[in-house]
């Protein structure tokens, strides 16, 4: 208890002081001809690169599995403690991120000792209004909620849930540990396939939150995705062959490093605010001073003007594969991904394994947008500039039409 949960907004200072329900963290680990891979999600905002990399780290030691073999994906819940630097939007438990990496190892570990041979499945269902875009009222939305079944000779083994969503059915002032839907969600479906562990994907989320938001009607959402979830497994069928393989590559984000000009604007403008008598206004100049200083640090430095970050793919079958994006993808680009991919079925994985902000869309720049220009302050980066999106899902499409490499077990540790 006391950790500082994550996101809502600046300065709430939400210590957590109980449990609604429990976060969790669930592994699925596939081998096919002695060679393995493992998908670990995690009921977290959000993981940075160098976390991923000790996470790795202590799986390979613990399972011999290797490091880059694993995929971590999260939530996004703004319910859960702080896992990487967000400037005003929660401070991170340095006690609590010490211990995480070995635990999360010994949950891959338990996953590996339990393999069991199992045909792939695939469901899918519609669910109109659950989300809606909330950058543009008129803009698209992922509506479908996927499901993957890891169905053994007797029953359910594993499952995999996917669905594109901002978890923000939570009030913010909520000060409680909680999944948010995505609980009542994966309980329901591990309900319907007779107790089998069921992982939770998020999807292209960044413009997309729940219709009842922020409202506390966390089992309402739930219960509108877990029938829907409920039609996908009644609509399941074979998702091919199993062809087991992982792809993965280096991508560099390009960034629009602000003039000096715009940011002695900005930092004007936050004197100004910190000049009036209201909390908020305050406490919105004091972020902008800090976010100002930082740019201003890095403009003076010649920092780079990339930001690099991994894509990595799963290949499930001949038919089916997930997507792996460190990011916050706008659903413009998440649609895309899926429609240039070459398999039949491509889940979208956002925040994977990297948080470095949202994906947004051209009209997010037109707008001056919460996600184009205050989230690179939050994380404390240039922003992005306007052809990320088409950057990056021209880089994805090129991983999934790429050869996929064989899953190497990591060699033996002593």
């Amino acid at each position: 208890m006391g950790a500082e949960l994550a996101g809502y907004g600046p300065y709430l200072g939400r210590a957590a002081d109980g449990v609604h329900d429990p976060l969790y963290a669930t592994a699925l680990v596939l081998e096919q001809d002695g060679e393995r891979l493992a998908l670990l999600a995690l009921d977290l905002i959000g993981v940075s690169a160098p976390l991923t990399s000790i996470i790795r780290h202590a799986v390979e030691q613990q399972c011999q599995i290797s490091g880059d073999r694993l995929m971590v994906a999260c939530s996004h819940t703004h319910s859960g403690p702080a896992t990487l630097f967000l400037r005003a939007w929660g401070e991170m438990a340095p006690d609590y991120l010490a211990l995480l990496p070995r635990h999360l190892a010994g949950v891959v570990a338990a996953a590996a000792a339990n393999l069991q041979a199992v045909e792939v499945q695939y469901g899918a269902a519609e669910l109109p209004g659950v989300a809606a875009n909330r950058a543009d009222p008129n803009g698209p939305v992922h509506e479908a909620i996927e499901l993957v079944v890891l169905a053994g000779a007797a029953q359910p083994v594993a499952a995999l849930s996917a669905f594109g969503c901002h978890p923000v059915t939570r009030a913010a002032t909520n000060t409680r540990y909680s999944r948010d839907f995505v609980g009542p969600l994966v309980d329901g479906v591990s309900t319907l396939l007779d107790g089998a562990p069921t992982l939770f994907l998020q999807g292209a989320a960044g413009d997309i939150n729940p219709v009842k938001l922020h409202q506390d009607r966390t089992d309402e959402v739930s219960a509108e995705l877990l029938r829907g979830a409920e039609t996908a497994l009644s609509r399941r069928q074979s998702a091919g062959a199993p062809h087991l393989g992982m792809a993965s590559t280096t991508l560099d984000l390009p960034l629009a490093p602000p003039s000096h000009e715009a940011l002695a604007a900005l930092q004007e403008q936050a004197w100004t605010m910190i000049a009036r008598e209201t909390t908020g206004a305050r406490q919105k100049g004091l972020f902008d001073l800090e976010a100002a200083a930082a740019d201003l640090d890095r403009l003076e430095n010649g920092a780079a003007e990339v930001r690099s970050t991994e894509l990595q793919a799963i290949r499930l079958t001949d038919q089916l594969a997930l997507a792996g994006v460190g990011a916050e993808v706008f659903a413009t680009f998440g649609n895309r991904i899926r429609d240039e991919s070459p398999f039949r079925q491509t889940l979208v994985v956002g925040y994977a394994n990297d948080l470095v902000g949202y994906i947004p869309d051209e009209a997010e720049y037109d707008r001056d947008g919460y996600a184009a220009v205050v989230v690179p302050r939050i994380l404390d980066q240039y922003p992005f500039s306007r052809e990320v999106g088409t950057v990056l899902t021209d880089g994805m499409a090129a991983l999934l039409r790429e050869p996929f490499t064989p899953i190497r077990p990591a060699p033996a540790t002593r």
